[in-house]
């Protein structure tokens, strides 16, 4: 069971765990979902109850450089 503890960018729900903070990828705004999917190949990812998981920070990197026009990188 995932417990949510806020939201963060582009009002996607917040979760947390002891060690981390994340986010569930079902519940990236459409309008984003492709864009960021592609980009998140590659990247560290993990599931939690059969859900795929992004870090936090993943997202609210990816959202800050897309919403300001500027492109996208990979670490």
């Amino acid at each position: 069971m995932h417990k949510q503890t806020g939201t963060t960018h582009g009002k996607v729900p917040l979760y947390e765990t002891e060690e981390f903070s994340y986010i569930l990828f079902r519940e990236v705004p459409e309008k984003y979902k492709e864009e960021f999917g592609k980009w998140m190949y590659g990247q560290t990812c993990l599931t939690m109850n059969h859900e795929l998981v992004i870090y936090s920070w993943d997202w609210e990197r990816w959202y800050d450089l897309k919403t300001k026009n500027i492109p996208t990188y990979f670490d």
